[in-house]
C-alpha cells in the first residue's frame, strides 16, 4: 500500500476516533435523567430551618420528611454546566406542590411552592451541598 494511502487511512482513523471520543463526553455531560444523585437540604423557614434529603430516581423525585412517602415526577434541563428541574404534583383536593431546582456541580439550591386550591402560594428556599460518596 502506498505511503500516502496508507497515511490518508491513519488520518481518517484518527478523525472518527475523536469524534467517537466527543460524542461520549458530549453524552456523559447530558445526562438522560439524574437517577442517583441525592442532597441533603436545608430548608429556611420562619419556625427555624428544617432538614431533609432530596433523592432522584429514573423519574421521580422524593424528600422523606416533606413528601413523606409520595414521590413527584420531575423534568429537567441542562443550562451550561448547571442542571434545572421542577417537579410538581397535584394533590386529590386540588393543591399543588412544585419543588424547583438549580444544580451546580455538588450543589443544590431552590424553592419549595405550595398552593392550597383557590389560595396563595406559599414559598420556602432551600440549599444544599451534596454529600462526598
Amino acid at each position: 500500500m502506498p505511503l500516502a494511502r496508507s497515511l490518508s487511512i491513519s488520518v481518517a482513523s484518527l478523525i472518527l476516533l475523536i469524534a467517537a471520543a466527543c460524542g461520549m463526553s458530549v453524552q456523559a455531560a447530558n445526562p438522560t435523567d439524574l437517577s442517583g444523585r441525592a442532597y441533603n437540604i436545608t430548608i429556611t423557614a420562619e419556625g427555624g430551618d428544617q432538614k431533609d434529603r432530596l433523592v432522584f430516581s429514573t423519574k421521580d423525585l422524593s424528600a422523606k420528611n416533606l413528601l413523606g412517602d409520595s414521590k413527584l415526577p420531575y423534568t429537567f434541563k441542562m443550562k451550561g454546566k448547571s442542571i434545572t428541574f421542577t417537579a410538581t404534583q397535584t394533590g386529590s383536593d386540588g393543591s399543588v406542590m412544585t419543588i424547583d431546582g438549580t444544580i451546580s456541580g455538588d450543589n443544590v439550591t431552590g424553592s419549595i411552592s405550595f398552593t392550597p386550591k383557590g389560595g396563595t402560594a406559599k414559598s420556602l428556599n432551600y440549599t444544599s451541598v451534596k454529600p462526598k460518596p
